[in-house]
């Protein structure tokens, strides 16, 4: 099945289940569908793609902010006080959204996204 037509039946089938949709398409995710990237939504994606995906994306988000404001700050802050604080921030955002994920996957029953198959394609 092509992606297109997985990722819409995969979209409805989260949205049967009740899952609200900035739950199961979030911003960031419609962004990057629109940009053309082929990724599964994240609840049918593993606790690690979660953890790395999310947590790459704050930890980078939180380190640029931080760096911008370092700019801007009259206090001296060590650059790998920074980085610390951007990789921790990472660490702990991309488990939080990753258990979060895992309990609402397994909650609702979504399958892996390579195990998944539309009731149209069955």
């Amino acid at each position: 099945m092509p992606f297109k037509e997985k990722h819409s039946a995969a979209l409805s089938f989260l949205a049967s289940k009740g899952i609200w949709r900035s739950n199961y398409a979030p911003p960031l995710f419609q962004f990057l569908w629109l940009l053309g990237v082929k990724m599964p939504p994240p609840h049918f994606s593993s606790f690690f793609v979660n953890f790395i995906f999310f947590g790459i994306f704050f930890g980078g988000a939180w380190g640029g902010v931080s760096l911008g404001f370092k700019q801007a700050d009259e206090e001296e802050q060590s650059l790998i006080a920074m980085v610390l604080g951007a990789v921790f921030s990472g660490l702990f955002f991309g488990l939080g959204m990753a258990a979060h994920y895992r309990h609402s996957s397994r909650r609702y029953g979504v399958p892996r996204w390579p195990n998944f198959k539309s009731e149209t394609s069955k």
